[in-house]
């Protein structure tokens, strides 16, 4: 799978700022832009060292496509979520956050799933105190995450999680560049 310029520019800010020493890395793009791509390249190329990713998600709809475009990376993954079979043994994971709290944290059935790099998305959740658990739990990982809306409606921010923040083009200059359709807005 080809990546945008933009794509690729910003994987490599989140990896010059991981190099330096950021840990939690928070990545802000517009709905549609491909975060869920970029998500896929950086599990590839964590796959290609010899590391293991989580892919966390608080909806069925996100765990399944994050599935599909790791599969279009020709990446396999095991998919922690209620109604799959898991396999705990792949070092690539695709889980439902409230599955795998549940699972792992609350009942224990099993450990949590090694982790170098931990990707939350729709990570403006990450003040909840399932989110939290689990990010506590993988004090040495990456910590990348992704969310079109960094800043969260009740007003809290989210600098005591991420340490830093890389920013996709706007949605004004990705619809310039042909990459979102002109929105319409109605009231």
């Amino acid at each position: 799978m080809e990546l945008r310029p933009y794509q690729q520019a910003n994987i490599e800010q989140i990896a010059t700022l991981v190099r330096a020493g950021a840990r939690r890395i928070l990545y802000r793009a517009a709905t549609g832009s491909g975060k869920t791509v970029l998500a896929a390249k950086m599990i590839e190329r964590v796959r290609d060292k010899g590391n293991s990713a989580l892919f966390m998600a608080h909806r069925r709809e996100l765990i399944i496509q994050a599935s599909e475009k790791l599969e279009a990376f020709g990446i396999r993954s095991g998919t922690i979520m209620a109604g799959f079979r898991h396999s705990l043994t792949n070092p690539i994971q695709v889980a439902s956050i409230q599955t795998l709290h549940v699972r792992a944290v609350v009942k224990e059935k099993y450990g949590l799933p090694e982790c170098d790099l931990l990707i939350v998305d729709e990570c403006h959740r990450s003040l909840g105190k399932t989110y939290q658990d689990i990010i506590r739990a993988y004090p040495k990982a990456v910590v990348l995450g992704l969310t079109a809306t960094p800043a969260r409606s009740d007003g809290r921010g989210l600098g005591h999680i991420y340490q830093a923040m890389v920013e996709a083009p706007s949605e004004r200059e990705l619809t310039k560049l042909g990459f979102l359709g002109p929105v319409r807005h109605f009231v």
